[in-house]
């Protein structure tokens, strides 16, 4: 979690979403539901795709995540 930024993303992402506009309690709970559905398809990638692959793919979906996430705080985010 620490390695792809979900740390930050937690405790940042409510103050950013409140900034622009969004409310933060809405952010936390569509965050926690996002992370509860993801559990159910990675158990079964795991088993199906092998656990390699799986992390190869996933990493490239984490960059992109966390690129997006840093895009969007750089723009809308008033210091």
């Amino acid at each position: 979690q620490q390695l792809v930024g979900m740390n930050a993303f937690m405790y940042f992402g409510p103050k950013i979403f409140e900034a622009i506009g969004f409310d933060k309690n809405q952010f936390t709970t569509i965050n926690n539901f996002v992370n509860f559905l993801s559990t159910f398809p990675a158990v079964l990638l795991a088993d199906l795709a092998g656990r390699r692959q799986l992390m190869l793919w996933s990493s490239i979906g984490m960059f992109v995540a966390c690129m997006l996430m840093g895009t969007f705080g750089t723009i809308f985010v008033e210091q």
